[in-house]
């Protein structure tokens, strides 16, 4: 740790410290593979320490008989091609970096939990999802699929607000659900998403 020239004399992160010193340098930014709303989003975290204050969460009812192991395999392949699933922030080379993990490096698989004997504790394991904590250096999403029908299942998509907006959480729900029909009608032909970095600058 560094301690910034404050009166306090509290010990303050490099991350803090560079953060402080670049907020409007935009070849900073550029090298760090971020933009200058994820400087602030960053620093807004990490100042409030581990409270979930930009995380953002969505559920979608699905109203029909579902596979869940397509489905599983629908949201990982959409993992697999959207980068910013895929991005964390770390402080590397002196600087906050934006990179980009590969799928396996994330440690997550899509967890189906069966909900069906008791729907009514759906909601509070939902709420307590929403919560939880990400880790900014390993993964910025969490998504499962929660069963209280034959004919009824939830989908719930959180993710930290440095990976995603309105726009981009509509289009990965719409991503997914494309690969689920696709794979349920046979066809496994491959798709590419555009990049971040496109997505950030329309």
């Amino acid at each position: 740790t560094a301690t910034l020239g404050n009166r306090s004399g509290v010990p303050v992160s490099p991350e803090i410290t560079e953060i402080e010193s670049m907020k409007l340098d935009p070849q900073a930014l550029q090298s760090g593979n971020k933009t200058h709303n994820q400087l602030g989003m960053y620093r807004g975290q990490r100042m409030s320490g581990r409270k979930p204050i930009l995380n953002t969460g969505i559920t979608i009812e699905i109203d029909r008989e579902l596979d869940p192991a397509l489905f599983r395999e629908s949201f990982n392949y959409v993992v697999s091609k959207a980068d910013a699933l895929r991005s964390v922030f770390r402080f590397a080379d002196g600087g906050v970096r934006r990179m980009v993990l590969e799928p396996e490096e994330l440690g997550f698989e899509l967890e189906v939990h069966d909900f069906t004997a008791q729907p009514d504790e759906a909601d509070a394991w939902i709420n307590a999802c929403l919560l939880q904590n990400f880790n900014l250096k390993k993964r910025l999403f969490d998504a499962a699929l929660l069963k209280l029908a034959d004919d009824k299942y939830v989908w719930l998509l959180v993710q930290h607000h440095l990976i995603c907006d309105g726009i981009s959480c509509a289009n990965i729900v719409e991503h997914v659900s494309n690969r689920y029909a696709q794979l349920e009608s046979g066809d496994r032909s491959d798709f590419d998403l555009p990049p971040y970095t496109d997505l950030v600058q329309r």
